[in-house]
């Protein structure tokens, strides 16, 4: 089974927002925190870049500006499991 987590990255932490087994849920979680982070920043501006490949086809990511010089990025990290999908 093919996962997908999604995780935002800066020099201070890392933090997995969710695990998907559905790619495009996993692209809409991704940018729906982005989104949320630019209009929580105090002057509500931002831009977040399309996605770009990671290397080794490891996955897919963005990079999120917001507020004053603040910058996060989000990736969406691909995993195989031998794991079976409950239904």
């Amino acid at each position: 089974m093919i996962q997908f987590a999604v995780v935002r990255v800066n020099d201070d932490f890392v933090q997995c927002i969710g695990i998907y087994t559905n790619l495009y849920e996993a692209a809409g979680c991704a940018y729906m925190c982005a989104s949320d982070l630019v209009n929580d920043s105090e002057d509500g501006k931002g831009s977040v870049t399309p996605l770009f490949a990671l290397e080794g086809d490891t996955g897919t990511g963005l990079t999120v500006r917001y507020g004053e010089n603040l910058e996060t990025d989000i990736y969406i990290l691909r995993c195989e499991t031998n794991e079976k999908e409950k239904v």
